[in-house]
């Protein structure tokens, strides 16, 4: 098995074992991910990583198809969890392609193009525009709470987005 082939194996697992440090440790530090709902790099990729593996208490991860040689790789999976704004399950399929640049990755999926407003109605039954400022940060820190989100009395707008 070709080492980077190794590598999304560990990816995988480590995500199964909700394990951060050793998701984390699979990027580059300038590495980038993007997907249809988000696109970060450096420093946000670890931090989204870390997120999903706190967040996601009843995560169950199947995975298979891994390929991979010096330039790229590929991989299927099926994460199953708790949506926690919902409290919905989510079973999403996923095929993932990654390119190697040291460790970086790059998934793919169709993208479904979605406004941001879009997006947070959608997935956490905010109205974004109504919450925007020159809105007080009270009404979108209420609208976040409610659907989940854990605020502080200290936040921002910029905190709580």
């Amino acid at each position: 098995m070709h080492a980077n082939a190794e590598l999304i194996e560990h990816f995988y697992a480590s995500f199964a074992r909700r394990d951060a440090a050793a998701v984390i440790a699979c990027y580059a530090p300038d590495a980038t991910f993007r997907d249809p709902i988000f696109d970060v790099a450096g420093h946000d990729v670890a931090a989204m990583w870390t997120m999903f593996c706190e967040r996601g208490r009843d995560l169950a991860l199947d995975w298979r198809d891994v390929r991979a040689d010096a330039a790229g790789g590929a991989a299927h999976w099926e994460p199953r969890y708790t949506f926690s704004v919902t409290g919905r399950p989510v079973h999403n399929v996923i095929d993932s392609r990654f390119t190697f640049r040291d460790r970086a990755s790059d998934p793919f999926a169709a993208p479904e193009r979605l406004t941001v407003a879009e997006a947070f109605a959608r997935h956490a039954g905010i109205d974004l525009m109504a919450v925007l400022p020159p809105a007080p940060v009270a009404r979108f820190a209420a609208a976040a709470s409610a659907a989940g989100v854990r605020v502080a009395a200290d936040d921002t707008w910029g905190d709580v987005f």
